[in-house]
């Protein structure tokens, strides 16, 4: 069977593509992934590469060269945009059009065109929270006008990032289950450590979860901001007084290749500050005395795993659980199930790169589990963050 895609089903669903068929792809297609690729970020990118390497790896593929930007039929006054070029392709090939926008479906109608919507179910899809679109205005206004229907299939707490074709982001909205809300750049200010103010629509999407959920995942790679919003958000609510303390629970795993050095000298929480939790704090704070005058004032507890059966967070308590990468689906669960009523739980990690035993790895990882469980629930948002910022050495690094 012929087949032309269209950009928005390939983004959606590229894992179709087989070599069962005969793979039309227009030229003006490979342009659109190429500058999605190289010029989004987050979710749209890492779809937009996933179809590049699915188209790659195809030997029953034709990439139709005449129907790119260079195409008389785009400076007339019917072709004006590379969705009616894409319809084009279609007939002149006389083939089934998959798509993934209704307005392609409805000119491919009017064109005498077989079109059919792509396959959006992916189940072997990693949930990171959000889904990001690409409307052009008359789709927009669509949109708002219908904002009570859950046109793209949003899990409740699941936040919408709508971009226009040249990628600027538009707008960010969450589905609460009946509409879609809001959802408004807030900042974060504290003594201790400053205002945060988000740098991309993501950490605006964590900030908002942050402020109106009660257990929220943050993961994403090294230098992204995770642990830093979730410290911030903490000690917000510790400054306000909306929470007595906050009650770090980590599992002290040592880095993954790391020669480690022997026991720590000290106490239960010497130990903690001379491990990747003691990093984090200290290095946040600033100092070390910061740290430990929290600690002697019971307004930061840290708890290893090992110690967590039969512990009780108490109401009016804040939860973090950081480097969650390197937690099991038993581990997780124990430590949620510690949790009182009135508190609330930051989880984060980077579940991709940072798993620092093999014993973490898969579908039991900690992060995975508390994810393939609790998305969808009315208590659980989370986002996934793509963007390193800690440095531009972060970001090279990053490739190695």
């Amino acid at each position: 069977m012929k087949i032309v895609y269209d950009t928005n089903a390939l983004l959606k669903s590229s894992h179709t593509l087989s070599d069962e068929n005969e793979n039309i792809i227009p030229e003006i297609v490979i342009d659109e992934l190429d500058h999605i690729k190289s010029q989004y970020k987050g979710e749209l990118s890492v779809r937009a590469r996933r179809a590049v390497r699915k188209i790659r790896s195809l030997t029953n593929k034709f990439i139709d060269k005449e129907f790119g930007r260079n195409h008389p039929l785009l400076d007339s006054s019917r072709y004006g945009k590379n969705d009616d070029l894409i319809v084009e392709c279609a007939r002149v090939h006389n083939a089934l059009l998959i798509t993934g926008d209704y307005l392609a479906e409805l000119k491919a109608e009017s064109q005498g065109v077989n079109s059919q919507e792509s396959d959006i179910d992916n189940q072997d899809e990693v949930y990171c929270g959000f889904k990001e679109i690409i409307l052009n205005e008359s789709e927009l206004a669509r949109f708002y006008e219908n904002g009570s229907e859950n046109t793209y299939e949003l899990l409740v707490n699941q936040y919408l990032i709508i971009r226009n074709k040249e990628g600027k982001e538009v707008d960010c909205v969450k589905w609460n289950g009946k509409h879609h809300t809001e959802c408004v750049e807030r900042n974060l200010s504290t003594v201790a450590l400053g205002k945060f103010k988000p740098k991309d629509v993501y950490q605006v999407a964590a900030i908002d979860s942050l402020l109106t959920n009660p257990v929220t995942l943050l993961k994403g790679k090294a230098g992204s901001g995770k642990s830093l919003i979730a410290l911030t958000y903490a000690l917000n609510l510790l400054e306000k007084g909306r929470i007595n303390k906050v009650i770090c629970v980590v599992n002290p795993v040592p880095v993954r290749g790391a020669q480690e050095i022997g026991f720590y000298k000290g106490d239960k929480n010497e130990k903690l500050l001379q491990s990747g939790i003691g990093n984090i704090l200290i290095s946040k704070l600033g100092d070390r005395s910061k740290v430990e005058a929290m600690l002697t004032a019971g307004e930061l507890v840290l708890i290893p795993m090992v110690d967590l059966r039969g512990y009780d967070t108490g109401d009016k308590s804040l939860i973090w659980i950081t480097e969650a990468q390197n937690t099991s689906s038993d581990l997780m669960k124990l430590s949620l199930q510690r949790v009182a009523e009135g508190s609330q739980i930051i989880i984060d990690g980077d579940d991709k790169t940072q798993v620092d035993d093999d014993m973490f790895a898969g579908t039991g990882n900690g992060i995975k589990s508390l994810s393939r469980v609790f998305k969808g629930e009315s208590v659980y948002g989370e986002v996934e963050f793509n963007t390193i910022y800690r440095s531009k050495i972060a970001q090279i690094a990053y490739r190695m």
